[in-house]
């Protein structure tokens, strides 16, 4: 076979060499120059191509040691060709002739090698057990023969797609590439083999790995390629991962010489509003007017400061300046200017990256009608929704409390032609996170644990999120710590905000020295020492313990390090000031005043360090402190001057600032200002919801059982709690039935608090059998301890245990087999309630005392799976009963029978109320 193949390789040249012959003796043509380069780049890849051939029909039989060995001999053969073309792709010169017989012949060879790896791999994937063999093999391959390196360029698109499929689908890429770092190999062997799998990754969606990858190669005093580091930042800058990305920053700019890297290293300064730190990229670059406008163009917009960017694009004339203005305009958080320049533009060009910015204002004020209507208007103009856009789209969702909405959403795009990518199932787990469906969270991060492609398995990301399901749900210290240390184990680094939610989880136990350990690990790790956020955490646990001088400390400390406190800071400080004396309140009052102004200011000028959209909602941090305070001292006018204020100022009004001020009506007695403020939020908030569930259905093309979101009905829960209180304590009980046959009638939820302030108020309405029929049948969990009356406590028996694990259990395995698995709520009173806020979690308590209820009590705590232990009965709630209880005692027999289990507590109560009565006196004498 070699013999036929040399011998006709001999008639090729022979016959070449004759045509040029024919052309010494006559003056060719250009059209001859032509017809002789076709003519000889056919005969010379006719003659690789038997060889390649061979290569080919070795691997159909499967035979994968014998179809490396013969690539390997090829591409030796053919080394000469391959060592040119190495040597240019390292220069950063792509050469590669489609007449070079050479070149074709190992891209022929190689492509059909590991073309059939990848689908080989592929198949692995569909497997239940992924063991890797086939990406294995290629590395393998890889690593030892670096001749095949120089057709991992772009002018060999089917080779280069192949191996970074491989690559991108080790099973353990970072440990492999520490492996091969410690070989006994050369170092530029080391680091470019090192740089390559941090490029598979990189394209292949897991750019966090490959910047992990780029740090192991620096950890090893290697020298990595420029485009390496280049290409790898360039992938990670969408993931606002800057804590990860600086180190690959730092280095650019220090070894960074090609026009390209610092071209892209000024914007992205810009990108991020760093204008000193632009132009110090700027000075290193030979003069170009148009790219240093363009640049300071990016910087301004994405600063948010609309003036300078007016200045220099009075009207767009191209879909480029149309963007840099509507980007100045969002990142500004105008909202109204944002969508007159979106209406102006979108008509004109059809850019997805138009709806993108607008998505991302929608996201930041959770608005999911523009959202809803965005994506429609997206897929009227026939453009395929990006990953970014989707991912702001669930945002906006998933604040909405419509997450179920964005799964189906997300589904649609899908089918689309949208790649989902992990950032897009992080929104998602976020959106759960907020209205506690902690087993869609815990589902979902187990679908991407499994995944095998390095795109779709958990990052810092994905880890940061479970771990705010851990601090929202109330999970014990330990179990946030073990979490730190399994990122850790696999290799992924803690950034800022992971140490601020092990922080948080450490002040939420009451453990401050844990929590000051934390701190002091953070403040050493990270490469610009303890956050801000960070700062503010303990900052505010301190002041919550009375701990002045270390509050103060910190406070210093934060001026100190040059840090520009937040809004959310400053909010900690007003909040601590204002719930002290009258004189401490003013001085809360004159703070929140002046960064209030300032707040304003900014969003007008360019003298800010962050964006507006980036803030969140500023005004409400600062000011609905300083409404609380005034509501609990029943100063209602002062509480809604404030309101005012802040509905001056343009900003959205939230739930928040709302039930903050019907709070302070009811503090004051006023009656009236509780009712007025409920009515609205039910003329305005309810029928905007259904419009946003009815909308979301039309676009996902699903069928709604409700005209609320499931989610969604629990969005008034604190507001009606307010109203039926108040009306109860002002003797309103008609009122009371009219307010929750109205919630009832929107399709609202009903929350445990709910549920015990309607009990209250039956009881005072002297409607005892009403209200021991919701002891009976809604609160029938035991009230925990938290006070001298109850100094034990008293767990759920071991059949709630075992219920509430089953149905917890099936819905996050519905989740861990598709993320994007509908909710299905049971009809059930019980359901979606709203999360109870940190601060308000009660105590850590010991385990029972029986093993085999410990054991299924330590399970529920360790899968993050158990809905808050909050259905039952408040003491206030059995103190009303118990007082109803003992004016009816002519009715008690046959309460007894109709309510067995709710008179039984009752009894218990009463003789441990009596108990305790009895204690008092005897203190007292």
């Amino acid at each position: 076979m070699e013999q036929n193949t040399g011998a006709s390789a001999a008639a090729h040249i022979d016959a070449i060499l004759e045509q040029v012959d024919s052309c010494l003796y006559a003056e060719p043509t250009r059209e001859d120059r032509a017809r002789l380069r076709r003519d000889v780049g056919k005969r010379l890849l006719a003659a690789g191509a038997a060889d390649a051939a061979q290569i080919e029909a070795t691997v159909l039989t499967g035979h994968w040691d014998h179809a490396f060995a013969q690539l390997r001999r090829l591409l030796e053969q053919k080394a000469p060709a391959l060592q040119q073309a190495h040597e240019h792709l390292l220069q950063g010169h792509h050469l590669y002739s489609r007449h070079n017989a050479d070149l074709g012949a190992a891209y022929r060879a190689s492509k059909a090698v590991f073309t059939a790896l990848a689908d080989e791999c592929a198949h692995e994937k569909t497997q239940v057990t992924y063991r890797g063999d086939a990406a294995a093999r290629a590395a393998a391959f890889l690593q030892a023969t670096p001749r095949a390196w120089a057709l991992l360029q772009p002018p060999f698109p089917k080779v280069i797609h192949a191996v970074y499929t491989l690559l991108s689908s080790l099973k353990e890429p970072r440990a492999h590439v520490q492996a091969m770092l410690r070989a006994p190999r050369l170092p530029a062997e080391r680091a470019q083999y090192a740089g390559i799998v941090a490029l598979a990754l990189a394209n292949r969606g897991a750019s966090q790995v490959a910047a992990g990858i780029v740090a192991d190669i620096l950890d090893a005093r290697l020298v990595p390629h420029e485009s390496v580091v280049r290409r790898v930042l360039r992938m990670l800058a969408p993931t606002k991962q800057h804590e990860l990305a600086q180190p690959l920053v730092q280095w650019l700019e220090q070894h960074g010489t090609s026009a390209s890297s610092l071209r892209y290293l000024a914007l992205y300064h810009a990108e991020l509003g760093h204008g000193a730190a632009m132009e110090q990229v700027l000075a290193r670059l030979a003069p170009d007017a148009s790219f240093v406008s363009h640049a300071h163009l990016v910087c301004e917009a994405s600063r948010g400061d609309v003036a300078a960017v007016t200045q220099r694009i009075a009207v767009p004339t191209s879909e480029e300046e149309a963007f840099w203005l509507l980007r100045a305009h969002v990142r500004q958080d105008d909202a109204s200017g944002a969508r007159n320049v979106f209406r102006a533009v979108s008509s004109v060009y059809d850019s997805e990256r138009l709806y993108s910015e607008m998505a991302r204002m929608a996201a930041k004020l959770g608005d999911a009608a523009t959202v809803l209507d965005l994506a429609a208007q997206l897929e009227g103009a026939g453009l395929v929704c990006s990953a970014t856009t989707l991912t702001y789209m669930v945002q906006a969702l998933g604040r909405a409390q419509l997450p179920e909405k964005a799964a189906a959403l997300m589904a649609r795009h899908a089918s689309r032609g949208t790649r989902i990518e992990r950032r897009v199932y992080v929104a998602l787990m976020d959106a759960y996170i907020q209205v506690g469906h902690y087993p869609a969270v815990l589902g979902i991060y187990q679908w991407l644990q499994s995944q095998h492609e390095a795109a779709l398995r958990p990052d810092a990301s994905v880890y940061n999120t479970l771990l705010k399901a851990h601090v929202r749900r109330g999970t014990p210290v330990a179990q946030v710590l073990q979490c730190l240390l399994d990122m850790q184990r696999l290799g992924l680094t803690p950034d800022a905000r992971t140490y601020a939610l092990a922080v948080q989880s450490a002040c939420d136990s009451g453990r401050l020295p844990l929590a000051e350990e934390l701190f002091a690990l953070a403040d050493r790790s990270l490469a610009h020492g303890a956050s801000l956020a960070l700062h503010t955490i303990l900052l505010h646990a301190c002041l919550r313990a009375g701990h002045t001088q270390r509050a103060r400390a910190l406070w210093d400390q934060i001026q100190a390090r040059g840090m520009e406190p937040s809004h959310v800071t400053l909010g900690v400080l007003i909040q601590s000031y204002a719930s002290g004396t009258e004189s401490s309140l003013a001085i809360a009052q004159e703070l929140a005043w002046k960064r209030s102004d300032e707040a304003q200011a900014q969003r007008t000028t360019s003298s800010w360090a962050t964006p507006a959209l980036e803030q969140g909602a500023a005004l409400e941090n600062l000011l609905v402190p300083l409404m609380d305070a005034h509501g609990q001292r029943g100063d209602a006018w002062a509480a809604e001057h404030v309101f005012h204020r802040l509905l001056d100022a343009g900003e959205p009004v939230s739930m928040r600032a709302l039930t903050s001020l019907m709070n302070a009506y009811r503090y004051a007695g006023d009656v009236d200002g509780v009712m007025r403020l409920w009515d609205e939020c039910c003329d305005v908030l309810v029928p905007r919801a259904k419009a946003q569930v009815t909308a979301a259905d039309a676009l996902t093309m699903s069928a709604s059982a409700k005209p609320l979101g499931a989610f969604q009905q629990s969005m008034l829960c604190l507001p009606l709690s307010i109203a039926i209180q108040t009306a109860s304590r002002a003797g309103a009980h008609d009122k009371v039935a009219e307010i929750w046959t109205r919630a009832q009638d929107a399709g609202l939820a009903f929350d445990a608090q709910n549920w015990n302030h309607l009990c209250v108020a039956l009881a005072r309405a002297d409607r005892l059998p009403e209200a021991l029929h919701i002891l009976e049948t809604v609160l029938t969990e035991p009230t925990p301890a938290g006070s001298e009356l109850r100094p034990h406590v008293e767990w759920p028996d071991d059949a709630t245990l075992v219920q509430r694990l089953e149905r917890n259990e099936r819905d996050q395995a519905a989740f861990a087999a598709n993320p994007l698995h509908q909710v299905m709520p049971e009809q059930s009173a019980k359901l979606f309630g709203p999360v109870i806020p940190p601060h308000r979690r009660p105590p850590q308590q010991s385990a029972p005392k029986e093993s085999h209820a410990a054991n299924a009590l330590a399970r529920l705590h360790e899968m993050l799976v158990t809905p808050q232990r909050q259905w039952f009965p408040a003491y206030e709630t059995l103190r009303a009963v118990l007082t109803a209880w003992q004016g009816n005692k002519t009715m008690r027999d046959a309460l007894s029978k109709q309510f067995p289990s709710a008179c039984a507590r009752v009894s218990a109560f009463e003789r441990k109320w009596h108990a305790w009565e009895r204690r008092q006196d005897d203190r007292r004498a």
